[in-house]
């Protein structure tokens, strides 16, 4: 009997070992799995990527934020930091309402092309047109 549930334990250990190592090695391909649906994935990729550090800010690990969104009228999020970052259930939340957030700025700007779409990043996502951001991710996007 002892035998029977060590081998499982074993097992366990092993079968969770195996998954941990294919979801750090399949991370970039999961990620561009969550930005098929956007109309521009690319960006959102360079702004996930620029924001999390590359998956390793605090606030991506912690409360699943992919873009760095703070407190909006979108509503996607399920509670706030004391910073006022929107907090996820999951990074398909994020990526959710980050969606919106394309969404809502190519109607705005009757967006016809990526160059438009990064700039006008410049002035709706960082700030009253923070050109500096609006080149990294451009730099990031080729």
């Amino acid at each position: 009997m002892l035998e029977k549930s060590v081998k499982f334990v074993v097992m366990k250990i092993l079968l969770t070992t195996i998954l941990l190592l294919s979801a750090s090695l399949s991370e970039a391909n999961n990620n561009k799995y969550l930005f098929s649906g956007l109309k521009y994935p690319e960006i959102a990729q360079a702004i996930y990527r620029l924001e999390t550090g590359n998956g390793k800010s605090l606030l991506y690990k912690k409360h699943n934020n992919l873009f760095g969104f703070r407190k909006n009228k979108r509503k996607i999020y399920t509670g706030l930091t004391k910073t006022l970052y929107c907090i996820y259930p999951d990074k398909y939340s994020s990526v959710l309402d980050y969606s919106y957030f394309e969404r809502n700025l190519i109607k705005k700007y009757k967006i016809k092309s990526k160059a438009h779409f990064i700039k006008c990043l410049a002035i709706n996502y960082a700030g009253k047109n923070n050109i500096k951001y609006s080149l990294k991710i451009k730099k990031l996007c080729s």
